[in-house]
């Protein structure tokens, strides 16, 4: 895969993400009640029956969660293939920030939505844990053992 090519991987991550903030309440509560849909019967197997409502907000959290640990997985390995000079030391963690804000912000124009701190933590959570797991299996995959003699 070419070198460009990750970090246009990261701007379509940030292009879906941002399009799901764009939809109204109304359809991004569809979404969520269609996977509470499917993820409820599973749960109902082992025992479990939480409410609808409880359910929902719960998918829509780990939503959050998920799409940013998957930016975060992008935005390690392309930085791995292709460093930004000017990302080092405090700058490199100006993409937890500044997506994030803008984000939740971009909220505050569609319908039925709202801006979050607490989403805008869960989406920086998010992306640390993705940087983190990329690092680790970059790190693991990047730097194969030594053959003792």
């Amino acid at each position: 895969m070419k070198k460009k090519s990750c970090w246009l991987l990261v701007v379509l991550m940030v292009i879906f993400i941002f399009s799901n903030s764009a939809a109204s309440a109304g359809t991004s509560n569809g979404m969520s009640l269609t996977v509470s849909e499917w993820v409820r019967p599973v749960l109902n197997t082992v025992g479990l029956h939480p409410e609808t409502d409880f359910l929902n907000f719960v998918i829509r959290k780990l939503a959050h969660f998920s799409e940013y640990a998957l930016l975060g997985c992008l935005i390690a390995a392309a930085y791995r293939l292709q460093p930004w000079p000017w990302m080092k030391g405090k700058a490199a963690l100006l993409p937890f920030f500044i997506i994030p804000v803008l984000d939740e912000n971009l909220q505050r124009f569609s319908a039925g939505r709202s801006c979050e701190l607490r989403d805008m933590l869960i989406d920086s959570a998010g992306m640390a844990a993705g940087m983190f797991l990329a690092i680790i299996l970059l790190g693991i995959v990047g730097h194969p053992k030594k053959q003792e003699d």
